[in-house]
């Protein structure tokens, strides 16, 4: 500032509005400063209380929470290792072979066949889930909830629903949730069969269940596998004629007997003429009794001595009906 103008009053006076201008100006900056900066440390500290507040609260909703889950965990243990176990065991169900066939055919007269089978036949696991729960329930307080016609799909429903969710109601004293899923657990009582079955197959016709056909056509069946079955075991068989017909006995038992002679030896007890005469006998043994517990026993060839003649005391027709069929198919007496 230049000099002649330093020490002018007015000049003095506007240096000390100036001044006091600016100190206004910063006292009242500060102030707004301190103000704002108080605010925003009470500010801070509210929010840090709040926070730390709400930390607690959320983790003592947290343990509550918890506490919650563990006691509804243990409340419900029951129900869910009941739901688990037909979850389980439905499951089981979809992929569970339910039935198995082990074949083992014979080759008869001709082609027809003789099939021995041994079947595998499982409950299915569907039905035996139901019937071990109804076995469980008490049926005198259950009866108004669960209808007893079994097939009902909504019955079955009920039934499984009322197991998972309300056993203990309905069950009878010897059941507990314990030996139900040990039950499950094992199969114990799951039923397994393994019924042989006979099945019999003639050249152009369809295959038949022996046990469905009548008891001559199984003797018949029976005797056609026992006579072509490939081995040198010999083979003892008593009164064929009980169960077989005349005409299979005329027309095929003899034939096969008389095949079957240089392969096996074969002994038939019968009082038959048509097999000891057309199967062609090597030996005819004719037993007696003497007296009490005293057998008699003689033998020989049909054509030779006098073994017609006891032969023909036993078997049906007498003598006369031997000696037609020796006549008739070429044999002398």
């Amino acid at each position: 500032m230049p000099e002649p103008i330093q020490n002018l009053q007015k000049i003095k006076d506007s240096e000390n509005n100036l001044f006091r201008a600016i100190s206004e100006e910063i006292c009242a900056l500060n102030e707004k400063m301190v103000i704002r900066s108080l605010f925003l440390a009470n500010l801070k500290a509210k929010n840090d209380e709040y926070v730390s507040s709400k930390s607690e609260k959320l983790s003592k909703k947290k343990k509550s929470l918890e506490l919650f889950r563990l006691l509804f965990k243990n409340a419900t243990l029951d129900y869910r290792r009941r739901v688990l176990m037909v979850n389980r065991l439905s499951h089981l169900a979809t992929i569970t072979q339910l039935f198995e066939e082990h074949q083992n055919p014979c080759w008869g007269e001709s082609e027809d066949q003789i099939i021995f089978t041994k079947e595998k036949r499982i409950q299915p696991i569907g039905e035996y889930l139901l019937a071990e729960i109804r076995d469980s329930v008490d049926g005198n307080s259950f009866a108004s909830f669960y209808s007893m016609k079994k097939e009902s799909p909504e019955a079955r429903r009920n039934l499984i629903d009322y197991f998972c969710y309300r056993f203990p109601k309905f069950a009878n004293s010897s059941y507990s949730t314990d030996s139900m899923i040990a039950e499950f657990s094992s199969l114990e009582n799951l039923l397994i069969k393994t019924p042989s079955k006979i099945y019999y197959v003639r050249k152009g016709s369809a295959k038949k269940d022996l046990s469905f056909e009548s008891p001559g056509t199984r003797a018949n069946v029976l005797m056609e596998y026992l006579l072509f079955k490939k081995t040198s075991v010999p083979l003892l068989i008593d009164q064929p004629e009980d169960n077989i017909d005349n005409q299979t006995i005329f027309g095929k038992l003899t034939a096969w007997f008389s095949d079957v002679k240089p392969k096996r030896q074969v002994i038939v007890a019968t009082h038959d003429a048509n097999i000891v005469v057309n199967s062609d006998c090597e030996n005819v043994i004719v037993c007696s009794q003497s007296q009490n517990d005293v057998f008699v026993y003689q033998y020989g060839a049909l054509e030779y001595g006098d073994t017609i003649d006891r032969v023909a005391m036993i078997l049906e027709g007498g003598k006369d009906a031997v000696e037609r069929r020796m006549n008739k198919y070429g044999r002398d007496n």
